[in-house]
C-alpha cells in the first residue's frame, strides 16, 4: 500500500506544458499586433496595385511592413523564451519574422 501511494505522488504536474490559443503576456500581444500591422500594410499595397520594382509609393508601405514583421518576430521570440509565452497564435509572428528575415538576408547575400 505504501508503494502505490508513493507512485501516485511521484508524478509531478508542475512540469506540464500548458498551451493557450491567445497570448498570455503583453509582449505576446505586441507581437500579434505587429503582425496584423504588417499584413494590413501589405494588403494596402495590394489594394493600390503597388508592384515591386522602382516605385516611390512602394517605399511608403514596404519598409514599415518589413519592420513590423521583423519586430513581430523578435517580440515573439522574446515573449516565448524570456516571458514563457505559450500562446499558439504567437507562433504566427515568429513565422512571419523568419520569412521576412530569410528574404532580407537573401536579398543582400545573393547579388543580382
Amino acid at each position: 500500500m505504501a508503494h502505490s501511494r508513493a507512485m501516485s505522488t511521484s508524478t509531478p504536474l508542475r512540469g506540464r506544458l500548458r498551451l493557450h490559443l491567445l497570448p498570455q503576456t503583453s509582449l505576446g500581444w505586441t507581437a500579434v499586433r505587429l503582425t496584423i500591422a504588417a499584413v494590413a500594410l501589405m494588403g494596402v499595397m495590394g489594394a493600390f496595385g503597388v508592384t515591386f520594382g522602382f516605385n516611390p509609393l512602394l517605399n511608403i508601405f514596404v519598409f514599415p511592413a518589413l519592420l513590423s514583421a521583423v519586430g513581430a518576430g523578435i517580440a515573439g521570440v522574446v515573449a516565448t523564451v524570456r516571458r514563457g509565452e505559450r500562446g499558439l497564435i504567437v507562433f504566427a509572428p515568429l513565422l512571419a519574422g523568419l520569412v521576412v528575415l530569410f528574404f532580407l538576408v537573401g536579398e543582400f547575400a545573393v547579388p543580382h
